[in-house]
């Protein structure tokens, strides 16, 4: 990769994404071990190639301007809860991730800029599934702008410490420790990534949840951060080090914003459906395509050694990769399981509701009545909503000082936040029970033993409820 992960000083076309990419193969074909550093792979993060020469780089000079241009305004949410702060951040963020996916779906799907589309025979969305995925990708970018007001509020009020940047340059140790958690940032998500998302595919959380993300098997960029508004509340769990590190880590507010822009903005261009530029993710276009594999990013190769990686597209792509990339019976997936909720059929039933009608001039309008997004179970919708409205009402109770739902969390400090936190989980598994389900609880996890399936899963809610039951725990105080 060259400077920023550009290669031959182009963004788009040959000879992206890299030399490893052999070109006389379909996109998607060549195998991902030519790429993937199954050896040494912890090489490019010692060296710092994995910030430098990567997209990281240029994300990081978006999430830089953006903390410099649109500051954290503490004095106002020192003055508490007040729409115009909060919905600021909300403003900021949906316009700016907007901006960024717009910024790859316009020159791949109407300017030609990209020619290996790893699915040629679909060249552009249907209006139906565009409007369903910009929709959620917005719901994302907000509620990333409300865990920014939740950490201004925290660190306005004094319930979270933190370094402030007048202080981060004070010492050479101080810079140090800034610039090198500034550097971890996208190692962490890599990290997080790969066990939040694991546990999202757990079975009933697959169903009700992440099953919203899938019905794009064919992703284009605004299909990154297209996910159910649990997921979202998950995915963004990777700010948990400024969480429980602040202090002692030598965190400052820059810190949780390039975190969470990073899992904002960095989706779009691995999510692009195309191989040839800049920022292509073949890894993760895999994962859409066979929803049971790489569930990680690739940099760090946890795919591999818990026995998930697929490495093509062609047939054979599921074969065992034994360690080293040598080969070996050590593929575990769920591969050959029929879903009937698999991204192919949920995406057929997106594209059915958006029904479009011939109009004069060869132009098209679109039927928003059969397009707007709904909810496949109006049952988790509701229970979902419910807990979001008890969150609302905590925090507006604790801010004028009286209430049944500030008295509850009086006489039980963590009702509120386990509500809030796991709620959505005990919720999915209860109504996936009482509906009925011809697949395992564990698919598609069934061929792990059960041990290293309950690790797996101990880790997940490690780096997603907890930091979220936290994160309210404080914000209630």
């Amino acid at each position: 990769m060259g400077f920023a992960g550009v290669e031959g000083g182009k963004i788009f076309g040959s000879p992206q994404p890299g030399s490893w990419v052999d070109t006389s193969k379909p996109a998607g074909a060549t195998s991902l071990l030519a790429w993937y550093g199954c050896a040494g792979w912890w090489k490019p993060f010692l060296t710092q190639e994995a910030f430098f020469m990567s997209p990281n780089l240029p994300w990081f000079v978006i999430a830089l301007a953006t903390y410099l241009l649109f500051p954290y305004d503490l004095d106002a949410a020192r003055q508490g809860w007040a729409a115009a702060w909060v919905l600021h951040r909300v403003y900021i963020n949906v316009v700016l991730v907007l901006l960024y996916a717009g910024g790859w779906y316009l020159p791949l799907y109407h300017l030609g800029w990209g020619s290996r589309k790893f699915n040629p025979s679909r060249r552009r969305p249907s209006p139906g599934r565009l409007l369903h995925n910009v929709w959620y990708t917005a719901l994302g970018a907000a509620q990333w702008g409300l865990w920014e007001a939740g950490f201004m509020r925290l660190w306005a009020t004094g319930k979270l410490p933190f370094v402030a940047d007048a202080d981060v340059f004070a010492t050479p140790r101080s810079a140090a420790i800034a610039a090198l958690w500034t550097l971890a940032i996208p190692a962490w998500r890599e990290f997080h990534f790969y066990w939040a998302h694991r546990l999202l595919h757990v079975r009933a959380l697959y169903r009700l949840v992440h099953a919203l993300h899938h019905r794009n098997a064919d992703p284009e960029p605004f299909s990154g951060l297209c996910m159910h508004p649990v997921e979202h509340l998950y995915y963004f769990a990777t700010v948990a080090p400024s969480l429980v590190l602040p202090l002692a880590a030598g965190m400052s507010p820059f810190h949780l914003l390039w975190n969470g822009l990073h899992a904002a903005i960095s989706p779009a261009a691995g999510h692009s459906g195309y191989e040839d530029h800049w920022a292509s993710d073949a890894h993760h276009y895999l994962h859409h395509r066979y929803f049971e594999c790489n569930y990680g990013g690739g940099g760090i190769p946890l795919d591999l050694w818990f026995r998930t990686l697929r490495v093509s597209i062609l047939k054979g792509g599921n074969a065992a990769i034994g360690a080293g990339g040598k080969g070996g019976s050590t593929y575990a997936g769920g591969a050959g399981t029929a879903d009937p909720d698999s991204a192919k059929e949920a995406e057929a039933k997106v594209e059915a509701k958006a029904k479009v009608k011939a109009v004069s001039r060869g132009q098209s309008s679109l039927e928003l009545a059969n397009a707007l997004p709904k909810r496949a179970d109006g049952e988790f919708l509701a229970l979902v909503s419910a807990i979001a409205l008890v969150l609302f009402m905590a925090l507006a109770q604790r801010q004028a000082g009286a209430g049944t739902v500030a008295a509850l969390h009086e006489a039980v400090p963590l009702a509120v936040p386990l509500l809030v936190a796991a709620g959505p989980v005990l919720a999915a598994a209860l109504l996936n029970a009482a509906h009925g389900d011809r697949f395992s609880l564990i698919w598609p996890f069934q061929k792990e033993p059960l041990l290293q399936f309950g690790g797996h899963l101990a880790v997940g809610v490690l780096f997603t409820v907890v930091p979220v039951t936290w994160f309210v725990y404080l914000l209630l105080l």
